[in-house]
């Protein structure tokens, strides 16, 4: 809902284990829990937010758009 008052633009937003069943990507990411990655449709990764909260993705949203 707090991403939905940033943009209009499709987003999806997946759990790691959705699409990492073994961890293998988690492990090459370097990636740890609470942390949120924001990847665009071309795999670049906009931003890695530690300690996540829906303020501070849609923060990260934000500028990778460049609202803000």
């Amino acid at each position: 809902q707090v991403l939905g008052s940033v943009t209009t633009a499709p987003l999806a937003v997946r759990e790691l284990a959705e699409i990492d069943g073994n961890g293998t990507l988690a492990e090459t990411l370097g990636a740890v829990p609470g942390e949120a990655w924001l990847v665009r449709p071309d795999a670049h990764i906009a931003a890695i937010i530690p300690h996540a909260s829906p303020q501070s993705v849609a923060a990260a949203v934000s500028r990778s758009l460049r609202l803000s």
